[in-house]
């Protein structure tokens, strides 16, 4: 971790803007900071374009991470930060997964033949990443992509779903929660379920009662909790950031409702604070306290998406 902090501090740093740094800073340099990194959509004069950016959790030192005229999108740091995997356009028109390393900024193309992909997540053992993509019969499903021979398989135990919202392990690789809007029956307007379960498909059950609009939950570090965005205080107007226990107890809602379109939650690697965006403003809370601060926001039709951190 130390590594990526001041490989993206020698970005800034050097002003380079394909790769996230050139080695270690001297000591006299600027304070180093764990940096959040989330994907920029823009509009261009050949079009629109999205980018991958790095900013430090003070609002200081944004920096562009890609800079060619791809759409490059979903970012996720693997296990153990050293590289950071995303979804781009650039080799083959459509999207494929990527790998960039977070020492040289080197990006290497993992796929080649997937038909499209909106989604991703790191297994936990840092050397294989599953998938949301089309499968054969031009449905979606979760398929398990190996690093090393590129090698696409589907992902057994996982259900196909439509809901399109990201899903995420638990540290321990041992669970994964997801948005299901698979239990629509009576239901005159849509909704999702946030649902809970073991890695190999068994033990599924809804983690939160009803179906609301739920989105981005994502595991606490001692994977004791899972934080989430969801508008079940305020149907079809603003978000508020919840915090949950995974037995389904103790559901906490930790700020009020103020995100008008929130996209994605993301957890502070000391486990002391989340990061939230609601397409074009990025803000940071402190848990212990829910001082919420707003670090910055895109001017439109700018557009901001997934974080991690």
């Amino acid at each position: 971790m130390r590594t990526l902090i001041y490989a993206l501090l020698a970005l800034v740093h050097t002003g380079c803007q394909t790769a996230l740094g050139a080695g270690i800073l001297p000591e006299d340099a600027a304070r180093p900071c764990t940096p959040i990194v989330y994907s920029h959509s823009m509009i261009t004069r050949d079009g629109s374009e999205s980018h991958l950016t790095a900013v430090c959790p003070d609002g200081s030192q944004k920096q562009r991470l890609t800079s060619d005229a791809f759409d490059d999108y979903q970012p996720a740091l693997s296990p153990d930060r050293s590289q950071i995997a995303f979804l781009s356009d650039r080799s083959s028109g459509t999207m494929q997964v990527h790998l960039m390393d977070t020492e040289s900024g080197s990006i290497r193309q993992i796929t080649a033949d997937l038909e499209g992909a909106d989604d991703l997540v790191w297994l936990p053992e840092g050397d294989r990443i599953a998938v949301r993509a089309k499968t054969g019969d031009e449905t979606w499903g979760w398929m398990v992509v190996d690093l090393d021979s590129g090698e696409v398989q589907p992902m057994p135990g996982w259900v196909r779903d439509s809901s399109f919202q990201p899903a995420a392990f638990s540290h321990d690789g041992k669970r994964l929660v997801y948005l299901s809007s698979s239990d629509q029956a009576g239901r005159t307007s849509p909704g999702k379920e946030l649902r809970i379960r073991n890695r190999d498909g068994s033990g599924d059950s809804a983690l939160t009662p009803g179906l609301w609009d739920y989105r981005s939950p994502v595991w606490s570090l001692d994977d004791r909790q899972i934080a989430f965005l969801s508008d079940q205080d305020s149907p079809g107007e603003q978000f508020a950031v919840y915090v949950v226990d995974v037995d389904g107890g103790s559901l906490q809602q930790v700020t009020h409702p103020m995100f008008g379109r929130a996209m994605s939650l993301a957890w502070s690697p000391d486990g002391q604070q989340l990061a939230v965006n609601d397409d074009q403003s990025l803000y940071v809370m402190a848990l212990h306290n829910g001082e919420m601060k707003k670090l910055f926001s895109l001017e439109a039709p700018d557009l901001m998406g997934r974080l991690t951190w």
